[in-house]
């Protein structure tokens, strides 16, 4: 004892006491949680991983709508009398081996029930939740689920990996399911007895989406039916009429687009084209000066004036002061008439517009009318070197 140095026992009590579920202690989960320590204020209780063998302590907690209770020891599904409004239920990978059958009065609002990963054997007591839309009892020792039957509402199903070999029992139950959308069955041993499994439910089930681990789409359920009804010849001819079909609607949409096309084409040949608007706003515009051309050397002639100019665009801009963005190195000048509210982009050859004019000589008081007129005025303010 003295090599080990133990100074004391562990309180098993106090173990104890944290494994059972208290009022208080889902008070603190819930304010720990984000929460609220008042019971009734609560909707969701997040009470997995804790290690609690019974459901109790929840008679406060009125107003819950969603319960996780995965994860923990719990073997009877009691304690729920006093949730009016629960919505869904989560007791996966507990140790629970049958489902009461008053269960269902006192939480008629169910609508999801997650149970897989327990030790069922049968679902019986399941038909007293009229409003389950979802249940989820995969990983179980399930051997029955004719009880799944009475269930109107039911769209998604998941009872794989359990003892189910009776088919006929299995296909009847989904039969009667008209809302069933989505079935897993697969890891069942009627699985492997159904000769062309697949086919037969998908042909008796014809609302469902989703069977097994595979989606159905609309060619798998024409098929199926072709299938079923003719065997494989008849399969085959419904996938060669499946294939012709695709072709024919490939065909049409190239036909609809080449007749727009020509159509657009027919019009544009017959109209003249209006002019292009010559001013026009420009989002990403920037803000640049133009050269006064009151101090500048009158120019030659229009024909040596013009090739010196590569490009001009004026595009219209928001009034802001001067401002120069533009490098002295590049070639590429862009500039903005403040007061006639335009913008002038220039690429100029060999010609710095702010060495040979100067950042004095600035007058933005004129309005171009085309690219011409641009061009003309812009290059009259260019001294001739």
């Amino acid at each position: 004892m003295r090599q080990n140095e133990i100074r004391r026992l562990p309180n098993t009590n106090r173990n104890l006491d944290e494994s059972r579920m208290s009022e208080e202690l889902i008070s603190d989960i819930c304010k720990a949680n984000g929460g609220f320590r008042t019971p009734e204020l609560n909707e969701k209780l997040y009470l997995h991983f804790r290690g609690f063998r019974k459901i109790e302590g929840l008679g406060s907690f009125v107003n819950c709508r969603a319960l996780w209770l995965e994860n923990n020891i719990i073997t009877d599904v009691d304690g729920l009398d006093n949730l009016p409004v629960l919505d869904s239920l989560f007791l996966q990978h507990n140790h629970i081996a049958k489902l009461p059958s008053e269960l269902g009065y006192s939480v008629a609002s169910l609508k999801s029930l997650n149970i897989s990963h327990n030790m069922l054997e049968s679902l019986n007591g399941i038909e007293h939740f009229p409003n389950l839309e979802k249940v989820l009892a995969a990983n179980n020792r399930l051997e029955c689920i004719v009880a799944l039957g009475a269930l109107e509402n039911l769209s998604i199903l998941d009872v794989s990996n359990n003892k189910l070999s009776k088919a006929d029992e299995v296909r009847g139950v989904l039969r009667k399911a008209k809302k069933l959308t989505s079935a897993m069955m697969h890891g069942n041993s009627f699985v492997r007895d159904v000769k062309n499994y697949r086919k037969v439910v998908i042909e008796e089930n014809p609302q469902l989406r989703y069977l097994d681990e595979y989606p159905v789409f609309d060619d798998e359920r024409r098929c199926s039916a072709a299938f079923v009804s003719g065997g494989v010849e008849k399969e085959k001819e419904e996938r060669a009429a499946i294939r012709q079909e695709e072709l024919d609607r490939q065909t049409s949409q190239r036909a609809f687009f080449s007749k727009l096309v020509d159509v657009a084409r027919e019009q544009r040949s017959a109209e003249p084209l209006a002019p292009t608007t010559y001013f026009q706003q420009m989002q990403d515009d920037d803000d640049f000066i133009i050269p006064a051309a009151a101090t500048a050397a009158p120019a030659a002639s229009i024909q040596e004036l013009l090739p010196k100019t590569t490009r001009s665009t004026v595009t219209t801009s928001s009034k802001k002061k001067f401002q120069r963005v533009v490098p002295k190195t590049t070639q590429h000048r862009r500039h903005v008439d403040v007061n006639a509210n335009i913008v002038v982009e220039e690429h100029v050859k060999s010609v710095d517009l702010f060495e040979a004019c100067g950042e004095d000589d600035i007058l933005s008081i004129f309005r171009l009318d085309d690219v011409t007129s641009a061009a003309i005025q812009l290059a009259t303010a260019i001294p001739r070197v």
